[in-house]
């Protein structure tokens, strides 16, 4: 029986594009366009650099002035350990004899909520391990911890916004659908944070979030993405928003989603756009922020770039942000916007933003840091997304055993066993649809364990709120969702 004679009625029928549930086995899925291959050339990996050389401005991914040898490293540089693996254990199959146009030819104009995608489209990831690369420039919020004005924070927060979205680029495989009740823990002591995630609905999905920190934050995000097949282009507008709270200042910051586009669905090479504004708010003290990330338009003259202003308490602009969202983020105080704006106009190359004659009052917050030369076989992930779902020794029987390290379809996914990763999404799915008609049968109701949809402090909405019960580790009523 194939997964769609399972699907009987119309709720079975809703499986969201980005994680629907596989019918074909990769090698029966015939494309009807072929794409000729592309060989990517891929340069020596670095040294691991050693704490006696390692340069603070690149290890964390905000521009300071160098340390030098003989000075202390910070408390977080000093519980740096290598233990994270490097590369994904198998590299990526070929998409080159894959369309993704043969799957996507009847669903026009609609949602993809009902289309069922091949295992060949996705990435060794959860979606909720996805959102968590927003941690990877933490350490821009740590510096926000430690800054005593206000507008100097807000900068900070606006920054850390786009630096959410590196890791995006050259990033066309979709995340695995989280299963409802499904969970990701992640403790980074080297990177003073730790995240709790949870899959708290199913239809619509929503993924929730929680990240705090010895240094003074706490993050909350939900995120619920809507995609749309327009022909020629895959739109992506998620619901939600992020709250970061600094209680040292009593800062409450909020902001939504931009939307992003895959383009060239027919014909061509896939890219992705990220578009629209942001507005970033303290709640607190008034102050805001407005980031807007440029269309490409024609012949690609914005793309990639952004602009952002900084206001203060009486609406005034005080700072200039500039930005490719690929590589860098430059800031001024708003007298010199037309001189930050000439030097850096139009894209720039790798070197570029070290070459460039900015102007003397203007400041690099944050530059990315390179993808390892292996990322082009591994899915053009980070080397912080390569770590994800690894499972270490101090990970089992600690974490839930809803953590998505545990789902067999992204671990034989991750070791190249595509054929085995569809068959256990298809059992994965169909064992969900079991529960969730059970549950209609008897009149349950799916409750979230880790989160409650309670009215926040800062406004009269509701948004998903973390328990604070995930780290006291009672499993005991956690689900078996992968068996």
């Amino acid at each position: 029986m194939t997964t769609r004679d399972c699907m009987d009625d119309k709720d079975d029928y809703l499986d969201v594009f980005y994680d629907a549930t596989e019918t074909l086995s990769e090698y029966e899925f015939e494309a009807s366009v072929r794409i000729e291959d592309e060989s990517e050339e891929s340069s020596n990996e670095e040294a691991p650099m050693t704490a006696t050389t390692v340069d603070h401005t690149e290890s964390n991914g905000v521009l300071s002035v160098p340390q030098q040898n003989d000075v202390k490293l910070s408390p977080r540089s000093q519980k740096r350990l290598p233990k994270y693996r490097k590369q994904l254990p198998a590299t990526m199959a070929s998409r080159n004899d894959f369309s993704v146009w043969n799957v996507l030819k009847q669903a026009v104009g609609k949602d993809l909520s009902r289309i069922t995608m091949p295992v060949i489209f996705n990435e060794p990831l959860s979606f909720l391990q996805r959102i968590s690369e927003y941690m990877d420039y933490v350490d821009i919020l740590h510096k926000a911890t430690e800054t005593e004005d206000s507008l100097e924070r807000l900068l900070l927060v606006s920054v850390f916004m786009i630096s959410c979205n590196a890791s995006t680029e050259s990033r066309i495989g979709k995340p695995f659908n989280p299963l409802l009740g499904e969970t990701f823990e992640l403790i980074r002591e080297d990177m003073d944070f730790k995240i709790c995630a949870e899959q708290v609905s199913h239809h619509p999905p929503v993924s929730a979030l929680y990240a705090e920190s010895e240094s003074g934050f706490e993050l909350t995000m939900t995120m619920q993405p809507e995609l749309k097949f327009w022909g020629k282009d895959i739109e992506v507008k998620p619901k939600g928003g992020v709250t970061i709270k600094i209680p040292k200042y009593n800062d409450i910051y909020t902001f939504d989603y931009i939307s992003s586009g895959v383009h060239n669905i027919i014909v061509g090479q896939l890219w992705i756009e990220l578009y629209g504004s942001c507005t970033i708010r303290n709640q607190t003290t008034g102050e805001s922020a407005t980031i807007t990330f440029k269309p490409a338009g024609w012949f690609s003259k914005e793309m990639n770039q952004v602009e952002g202003y900084i206001f203060n308490q009486k609406k005034e602009k005080v700072t200039y942000l500039r930005s490719d969202w690929t590589k860098y983020v430059c800031s001024c105080p708003i007298k010199h916007e037309s001189a930050l704006q000439n030097a850096l106009k139009g894209p720039l190359s790798e070197d570029d933003i070290e070459l460039c004659k900015i102007p003397p009052e203007a400041t690099i917050n944050w530059k990315v840091r390179p993808k390892p030369s292996i990322t082009s076989e591994m899915y053009m992930m980070t080397e912080f997304a390569m770590g994800l779902n690894e499972l270490l020794d101090e990970h089992k029987e600690v974490v839930a055993p809803t953590d998505c390290r545990y789902r067999p379809d992204l671990r034989c996914l991750e070791n190249g066993d595509m054929d085995a990763a569809a068959q256990e999404k298809i059992r994965l799915e169909e064992a969900q649809r079991a529960r969730r008609k059970e549950r209609n049968a008897t009149g349950g109701t799916w409750s979230p364990r880790w989160f409650s949809y309670d009215v926040v402090d800062h406004s009269d909405s509701k948004e998903w709120m973390y328990t604070n019960k995930y780290f006291d580790r009672d499993f005991s009523t956690c689900p078996q969702i992968y068996e």
